[in-house]
C-alpha cells in the first residue's frame, strides 16, 4: 500500500498489480487500485505485442482517486521500429494526436524526439528525423479507438 503524493491526495493510497503472460513473461497489463474492498481502479493499462514480441499498441486509462466517474486521461499508443529507432504515436480518446516519441540511431547517430500536440507541425513533419521515425504510423488512431 503506497499513498499518493500531493495535497488533494493525502488520504488516498494504491496497489499497484502486473499481470504477465505466462509462456513469454510479457507484461500483459498494469492496474493501480485502491489497496482495500470495494476496489477502485485507478490506472489500467494494456500491452499488445507483435509476432517479434516488441510492443505494438498499448491502452491506458487513467482516474483520480477522488473522482472516479470518468477518466481524467485516456491513451492509445502505436508504437514501431523503423531500423534502430522505437517510434510511438499516442492518441487520446477523441482521436487527436497528443504526444510523439522517437529514440534510437540514425545513421550512426543518436535520436531523441519528444514532440508534444503543439510542436506537431508541417515543418517538423517535413524533417528527414521525423520522417524516419513517423512516415509508418497512421496519423489517426482509427480503429484502435476501440482497444483490441
Amino acid at each position: 500500500m503506497l499513498p499518493y503524493a500531493g495535497l488533494a491526495a493525502k488520504d488516498f493510497f494504491y496497489q499497484d498489480i502486473d499481470y504477465f503472460d505466462r509462456a513469454t513473461g510479457r507484461l500483459i497489463s498494469h492496474i493501480r487500485r485502491s489497496p482495500q474492498p470495494p476496489y477502485h481502479h485507478y490506472e489500467i493499462e494494456v500491452y499488445v505485442y507483435d509476432a517479434q514480441g516488441r510492443v505494438s499498441r498499448d491502452f491506458a486509462a487513467l482516474t483520480l482517486p477522488w473522482q472516479l466517474a470518468h477518466p481524467a486521461r485516456t491513451f492509445i499508443n502505436l508504437h514501431d521500429y523503423p531500423g534502430e529507432l522505437h517510434a510511438i504515436r499516442q492518441f487520446d480518446a477523441s482521436g487527436e494526436i497528443s504526444y510523439e516519441s522517437c529514440v534510437g540511431s540514425l545513421g550512426g547517430r543518436k535520436l531523441n524526439l519528444q514532440l508534444e500536440a503543439y510542436e506537431i507541425g508541417p515543418k517538423v513533419r517535413a524533417m528527414p528525423d521525423y520522417q524516419a521515425c513517423f512516415a509508418r504510423l497512421p496519423m489517426q488512431a482509427g480503429a484502435y479507438l476501440v482497444p483490441h
